[in-house]
C-alpha cells in the first residue's frame, strides 16, 4: 500500500504532513522512526497528521509525532504547515481554521497574501526553571566582562537569553561556551537590532528537546521586553509577525513553504 504525504518548511523546522482523512493511517514508533532518517527515508523534524475532529466545534484534528515517534503537543510551526496542507490539497478552502490539538483548539487563518496567522486567546506563562551552575556563572560572567545586557530564562531543556548592545555575530561567538555545556538543549537568543525588529538565532543539540513552542516562547520575551504592538521577528532566515492584542491575547504570522509531494510504501 502507497500513502501519499507532503513536506513543507516553515521557519527553519522541515515537517511530514499526511492526510488520515482519505487515506487509511495506521502510525507506529517504528514506522515514524524510519520515515524521518535524512538520507534513508523521508528526512523530517516532526511528523504532522490531519483527520477528522473528536469535537463537533473543531474543522480538523491535528497530531503531532516527533521523530522518536512520541506524540508531542502542537506548535505553531506545526499548525501553520498543516493549515497550508490542508488548502493545497484542496480538502478545504474555509480561509479561517479551527484545529483540534492535545492542548486544545487553536484558530489559524490562511491569508489571501499567503501569510498563516495563528490566534491565541492569553498568554500561558510557561514554568521556568532551574540552569546548571556552570551555564549561570558563564552567563553572568559575559554580562560582567563584555558590558553586555544580558537577561535570561530556562523552560525545561529550552534557555531564552534577551541580548541587547552587541552584534549578532559577536553573540554567536561568545555563546558558543555555553552551546557546548547545553547538550539535549534548545538555546534562543534574541537581539533588538531596531526599534520594531528583533533577530534570533538559535541552536540545539542533536536530540531536540520535548517541551514549549519556541514562537510562542519569542512572542513572551519580545512581550516581556518591548512595548510595541506589532513586532517583527527574523528567525531562521524567515520571518515571524507578532501582533499583540487587549488582554493579553496575541496573534502570530508566518508563512509556510510546500517542498515536494510524494509517495511511500506502508
Amino acid at each position: 500500500m502507497l500513502l501519499r504525504f507532503g513536506k513543507l518548511h516553515c521557519l527553519g523546522d522541515d515537517l511530514m504532513l499526511l492526510d488520515a482523512l482519505g487515506q487509511h493511517v495506521q502510525l507506529n514508533s517504528a514506522m515514524i522512526q524510519q520515515w524521518s532518517r535524512r538520507i534513508q527515508g523521508v528526512g523530517f523534524r516532526r511528523l504532522v497528521t490531519v483527520d477528522i475532529p473528536r469535537e463537533p466545534e473543531a474543522d480538523f484534528d491535528c497530531r503531532v509525532y516527533d521523530r522518536n515517534g512520541s506524540e508531542v503537543p502542537a506548535t505553531f510551526v506545526d499548525l501553520c504547515c498543516a493549515a497550508r496542507f490542508l488548502h493545497d490539497k484542496r480538502l478545504t478552502n474555509q480561509p479561517v481554521l479551527q484545529l483540534q490539538t492535545a492542548a486544545g483548539r487553536v484558530t489559524v487563518h490562511v491569508r489571501g497574501d499567503g501569510w498563516i496567522a495563528a490566534a491565541y486567546s492569553g498568554f500561558d506563562e510557561p514554568v521556568t526553571t532551574g540552569l546548571p551552575d556552570a551555564v549561570q556563572y558563564h552567563l553572568e560572567l559575559l554580562a560582567h566582562r563584555h558590558g553586555l545586557m544580558l537577561s535570561w530564562q530556562a523552560y525545561d531543556k529550552q534557555l531564552l537569553v534577551w541580548a541587547d548592545q552587541a552584534p549578532p555575530h559577536r553573540l554567536h561567538r561568545l555563546f558558543q561556551p555555553v552551546m557546548r555545556k547545553l547538550r539535549g538543549w534548545q538555546l534562543l537568543w534574541l537581539h533588538n537590532s531596531q526599534a520594531e525588529c528583533v533577530r534570533v538565532q538559535s541552536w540545539q543539540g542533536e536530540h531536540e528537546p520535548a517541551g514549549h513552542d519556541p514562537a510562542r516562547l519569542i512572542a513572551n520575551s519580545v512581550r516581556q521586553n518591548m512595548q510595541q504592538a506589532a513586532v517583527q521577528v527574523e528567525w531562521q532566515q524567515d520571518c515571524l509577525l507578532l501582533e499583540f492584542l487587549p488582554q493579553g491575547s496575541m496573534q502570530l504570522f508566518t508563512r509556510a513553504w510546500p517542498v515536494y509531494e510524494g509517495q511511500i510504501r506502508l
